[in-house]
């Protein structure tokens, strides 16, 4: 699943290391659970991204990797912190 959670496309201003230490971070870290990503509501849902944000043009790509500039290409993700410890699915 950490693998969907952030597409990296060639030029973007995300760093290398950041879907391994999110990786490291939610292994085991039972006091967090991903609410939601907005990169994969960009790849899988994006109608809806669009009827939420009606100025929403999304970024077109191919396999993960950006094929033009200039549009809308939402990268957030949004944890949530329960305060007592869970066996849950992250």
């Amino acid at each position: 699943m950490i693998t969907r959670l952030i597409i990296h496309g060639v030029g973007t201003f995300l760093h290398n290391s950041e879907t391994p230490f999110l990786a490291a971070f939610l292994t085991y870290n039972t006091r967090f659970r991903i609410l939601f990503s907005l990169s994969i509501l960009h790849y899988e849902r994006p109608r809806e991204l669009a009827a939420v944000f009606p100025e929403y043009q999304p970024q077109a790509g191919w396999r993960g990797l950006r094929t033009e500039n200039a549009r809308h290409f939402p990268s957030s993700l949004w944890l949530q912190v329960s305060q007592t410890e869970s066996r849950g699915d992250m």
